[in-house]
């Protein structure tokens, strides 16, 4: 059973980067389109999840082992946002219960998630390893979509239907010209790339297993989110690759961070050639604009409901926070993640995420150079950038919140976390002129 219980985990990871989905039901809005943010869709990971779930129980009453819950207060957080997305849907007036029941069962899918990780089924070297090659696929995938300028017609993958016939899908304009940027298997290329920022910041935690692995895993995933032209995920990765960069600043010129120095000097550059070619007129992006019009909505939006609409139902209220009339592609979450908690969740939801973050970066950050070992040390600076690059993924997108996929990533580093705090802390022997003592060094 253990054996199954492992594939079980390792398909779950592997699919959740993928739009393998059935639609199911879908909150009728009077506006005739589909509304991926209103609708359910019975997903491969929601049955690998499920699957698993049932294994891992049934496991655990055969061997008669206790159940983990990781380190006691992240555990205690994420009980917390679980009340906080199921109890407002409870009390709303909305009245949509089959929309509502399928919300709390994908939610308890997350804390589902959260222990199958915490439990150590896979190791944690295994579980980063197989989400970066989930994600190297995915990189390859882009960058044939960009050479091709449309799908490859792997749509049992989940890919979508691309062509640069279509005038609706995203482009970079330059010179002229209208490049179709590279999607992979999700549903914008702004999610790609803020899923291949994270797994790149990911491959400092694993183990090369063979000569120049890291360069090869860096090369692919850095290509594939260049053919993505996502500003938000490039600057991301940049700021997180920087901040590592001056914390490593005096080894940089050894043979072992030549990657990382490489890594900065490239972002850099391509950075600043993102901003020279689309930044500089950002006030007139329409993208921008679109944006504005977002957080006004938002803000009418949370005068009028200080303690939340209720989780998802953002794009269901919206007509209340306008007197315009928008088109039907325009009923999308405010793209900022922050804000979109705010209303959603309201004040007390908003407020427990500024704790998580405030102590999340606090603990790293004073601890990031404690007396630990070179691997340990680099794992705690690398988490701390990893919050940076989420924090500036969720001031530019929604997705992070809104889709199932995003909700995943984000609790996947949030049960490494969970993780690592959990484990028992490492013992140095230390002989002083008084004799031999012993310090604990915390991990992260």
């Amino acid at each position: 059973m253990s054996s199954w219980l492992k594939w079980g985990v390792i398909l779950v990871l592997i699919s959740f980067p993928f739009q393998l989905n059935s639609f199911v039901y879908q909150v009728e809005w009077g506006r005739g389109f589909t509304n991926p943010y209103l609708s359910v869709f019975i997903t491969a990971t929601d049955i690998f999840l499920l699957f698993s779930g049932l294994l891992f129980f049934l496991n655990l009453k055969g061997n008669k082992t206790k159940l983990h819950g990781g380190n006691t207060f992240y555990f205690f957080i994420v009980l917390l946002c679980l009340a906080l997305i199921i109890i407002p849907s409870l009390f709303s007036a909305n009245n949509e219960i089959v929309f509502d029941f399928f919300i709390t069962v994908k939610s308890f899918e997350l804390l589902l998630f959260y222990l199958l990780i915490v439990n150590k089924i896979l190791s944690t070297q295994e579980i980063l390893r197989i989400f970066i090659y989930s994600m190297t696929a995915q990189a390859l995938l882009a960058l044939s979509q960009l050479l091709f300028q449309s799908d490859l017609g792997l749509q049992l993958l989940g890919e979508p239907q691309i062509s640069s016939e279509n005038p609706h899908l995203a482009r970079f304009s330059f010179l002229s010209m209208d490049i179709l940027r590279a999607y992979g298997t999700f549903p914008h290329p702004n999610i790609l790339g803020g899923f291949l920022c994270m797994s790149t910041l990911s491959t400092f935690l694993i183990k090369s297993k063979f000569k120049h692995e890291w360069t090869f895993l860096f090369a692919i995933q850095l290509l594939g989110l260049f053919a993505t032209f996502s500003r938000s995920a490039i600057l991301a990765l940049s700021f997180a690759l920087i901040l590592l960069g001056i914390w490593y600043f005096e080894k940089l010129k050894e043979k072992k961070n030549l990657v990382l120095m490489s890594l900065i000097a490239l972002f850099t550059i391509e950075l600043s050639t993102l901003l020279f070619m689309r930044g500089l007129l950002f006030f007139k992006d329409k993208a921008f604009l679109e944006r504005l019009e977002g957080y006004q909505i938002s803000l009418e939006l949370f005068l009028s409901n200080p303690w939340g609409l209720g989780f998802s139902q953002y794009t269901l209220m919206m007509d209340k926070g306008t007197n315009v009339a928008l088109m039907p592609w325009e009923y999308q979450p405010v793209h900022n993640a922050f804000l979109l908690a705010l209303v959603e969740m309201g004040t007390q939801g908003f407020l427990l995420g500024l704790f998580i973050i405030i102590f999340c970066l606090d603990n790293l950050f004073k601890r990031r150079n404690d007396f630990l070992s070179h691997a340990k040390q680099l794992r705690r600076q690398v988490f701390f950038a990893i919050i940076l690059a989420f924090l500036i993924l969720g001031f530019f997108d929604h997705y992070l919140l809104s889709l199932e996929q995003g909700r995943l990533l984000i609790l996947l580093f949030f049960s490494l976390a969970s993780l690592f705090a959990y484990e028992g802390l490492p013992i140095y022997r230390i002989r002083t002129a008084t004799g031999l003592h012993k310090i604990e060094a915390d991990q992260v």
